[in-house]
């Protein structure tokens, strides 16, 4: 999500708006940007005191992905869970219409995953073939706690669920 508003910066100064004009049009940007996820492992999260080592410890065990995202107040929030890779892509599609995805763009930012964020790639584009989709890396404190297979998911969204 920062990447997409320092570009959508980058793109306003190029068209010659004016500094202050910019910055209130990223502002309103910003405010239709959300962040969703899909996690294959918990680990980190467990060993950094955010859920317990007994949950992650057994949905790492069954194999269960769980997706969320960055709610409203920017605290990290589960909105499900699935048993299975296929089964977590698809269900972020859901999530993102249920969140009121405006199918414009989205970017896909994978720790280890490429063939995961192609996947959702592809059932995005099925389902929104005009949206614009990139796909990219997880760097930093994203990717420690995306762990390997994780996916973070921007996108802009019409208004609040």
């Amino acid at each position: 999500a920062e990447r997409m508003a320092a570009v959508k910066a980058s793109e306003l100064l190029n068209e010659g708006g004016d500094f202050s004009e910019v910055v209130t049009q990223v502002q309103a940007y910003i405010d239709h940007l959300k962040i969703f996820f899909s996690l294959q492992s918990l680990t980190n999260l467990a060993n950094n005191g955010r859920i317990n080592k007994t949950v992650a410890k057994l949905a790492g065990v069954l194999k269960i992905n769980v997706l969320g995202w960055a709610n409203e107040e920017g605290k990290i929030e589960q909105l499900g869970k699935a048993r299975g890779a296929k089964r977590a892509y698809q269900s972020l599609v859901d999530i993102l219409a249920e969140h009121n995805f405006n199918s414009k763009k989205v970017v896909i930012d994978h720790a280890n995953n490429e063939k995961g964020a192609l996947a959702l790639k592809n059932l995005i584009q099925a389902k929104y073939p005009d949206c614009q989709i990139e796909i990219g890396t997880c760097t930093a404190l994203c990717s420690f706690y995306a762990e390997k297979g994780g996916l973070m998911v921007g996108c802009t969204v019409n208004g609040e669920k």
